[in-house]
C-alpha cells in the first residue's frame, strides 16, 4: 500500500512538471517573445538563472535594468535585479557561442545571415532599426558599427555589427556616404552576419 501511495505521488509530480509552461521550453529552441532553454521571460527569476547557469558570470548596471553576462556560454541576461526574485526581462544569444532554432524555424548559428532572416520573418520595416550606430575614434577609424532589425509584434530582434573595416578611405567618409556604399546596397547588406538575437516580451497594444 505505501509502494502504492509513492508511485501515485511520482506520477502526479511527472504530470505537474509536464503541464509546467515553464519546464516545457526545449533545449536549443528559441521561443520568440518567450525564451530558451528552460528561461522563461517575465517569469524566470534571478535565482533561477543562478541555479541553472552557475555563479562565474559578470554583472553590469544601468538605467532601469541590470545584466548577468556569462560571456564564455554567450548568453546574457537582463532584469530589475534588485530583487532576488525580480523577473527577467530579456535574454541576448551570441551566435558565436549559441546554435539553436526559432520556433518559427530559423537556424541560429555563427554562419545566420540578414538573408535568411528576411526568408522567414520578412523584411522589417526599418531595414536599419532605429539607426546605423557608427562609433568612430579620433583619427577617423571605426570603434563600432551596429544595427537592429526588430519584429516587436513577435519579441525578437536581431543585432548586426556590419564589417565595413576594409572599405577604403572609410575613415574620411561620413556616416551617410559609408552606408550609402556598404550597407544600401543589397548584394552587402543581405549577407551581413547576425551577431546575436535578442528575445523579449511581445507589449499588448491597446486598442
Amino acid at each position: 500500500m505505501y509502494i502504492t501511495k509513492l508511485i501515485i505521488i511520482f506520477a502526479l509530480t511527472l504530470l505537474s512538471i509536464n503541464c509546467s509552461p515553464f519546464l516545457s521550453i526545449k533545449n536549443n529552441k528559441i521561443y520568440e517573445g518567450i525564451g530558451f532553454n528552460h528561461i522563461e521571460i517575465d517569469k524566470t527569476t534571478k535565482s533561477d538563472v543562478l541555479r541553472k547557469f552557475g555563479y562565474k558570470y559578470r554583472e553590469y548596471g544601468g538605467g532601469s535594468y541590470d545584466e548577468i553576462s556569462y560571456e564564455q556560454k554567450g548568453i546574457g541576461f537582463r532584469g530589475k535585479w534588485w530583487s532576488e526574485h525580480s523577473n527577467l526581462q530579456e535574454i541576448t544569444l551570441a551566435l558565436n557561442k549559441i546554435n539553436g532554432t526559432t520556433s518559427k524555424g530559423l537556424k541560429a548559428n555563427r554562419n545566420t545571415k540578414i538573408k535568411d532572416v528576411f526568408k522567414i520573418y520578412g523584411e522589417p520595416k526599418d531595414r536599419y532599426g532605429d539607426e546605423v550606430y557608427i562609433g568612430r575614434y579620433d583619427d577617423g577609424t571605426f570603434d563600432e558599427v551596429s544595427f537592429y532589425l526588430d519584429y516587436p509584434q513577435l519579441g525578437i530582434s536581431f543585432y548586426v555589427t556590419p564589417k565595413l573595416h576594409h572599405i577604403k578611405d572609410a575613415e574620411n567618409m561620413t556616416d551617410q556616404e559609408l552606408i550609402a556604399i556598404s550597407l544600401d546596397i543589397d548584394s552587402f547588406y543581405l549577407n551581413q552576419p547576425i551577431n546575436a538575437i535578442i528575445l523579449y516580451k511581445v507589449e499588448k497594444v491597446e486598442e
